[in-house]
């Protein structure tokens, strides 16, 4: 980890806080790991309420993706607006 700057917080590959996005890409790459998950539990099932409650995962899954997402984006966009770009 980079040392304190005195410009102010550190920036990350997409220019966003390091802390902050790091903290947004690790729970997207977590509920991505969860889908593939729920995939393979969904493609064994063989109750129907087995694949309903796997199906009702995996749309909770891929909301929490689209939200995050949409959280990091907003994020690149006021640092681009801050910086000017």
């Amino acid at each position: 980890m980079e040392g304190p700057s005195l410009r102010g917080p550190a920036l990350g590959l997409a220019g966003l806080p390091t802390q902050q996005d790091c903290s947004i890409q690790e729970k997207i790459d977590l509920e991505i790991r969860m889908r593939e998950g729920i995939w393979k539990l969904l493609s064994l099932s063989t109750q129907k309420d087995q694949v309903l409650h796997a199906v009702k995962n995996l749309m909770v899954c891929n909301a929490r993706i689209m939200a995050y997402t949409s959280e990091l984006q907003k994020l690149e966009e006021q640092i681009a607006n801050q910086t000017g770009r």
